[in-house]
């Protein structure tokens, strides 16, 4: 299986890792909550996490996201980064 994820998978996983509920991530990205699901199912699968809170912690170990103490939100995806 593959690991990268897909621009989409990402974007996802930053809201997720911003604290965003499936709902509002649907809303916020104009998508519904259900394809929101399927991309974090899918990002977990590829990252081998078993949960949300695991995903990030992946993600974070990863390089995939990072975190920036200065910034009003301060986790950031990585520029062109994938697993």
């Amino acid at each position: 299986m593959r690991t990268e994820l897909t621009p989409r998978e990402e974007e996802v996983l930053l809201w997720v890792a911003r604290g965003l509920r499936n709902r509002e991530i649907a809303r916020k990205l104009e998508i519904s909550t259900k394809t929101v699901e399927f991309h974090v199912s899918n990002s977990c699968s590829k990252l081998h996490a078993r949960s949300r809170t695991e995903l990030v912690t992946v993600a974070l170990r990863k390089g995939l996201l990072a975190i920036d103490q200065t910034h009003p939100s301060p986790i950031s995806a990585v520029p062109g980064r994938s697993a």
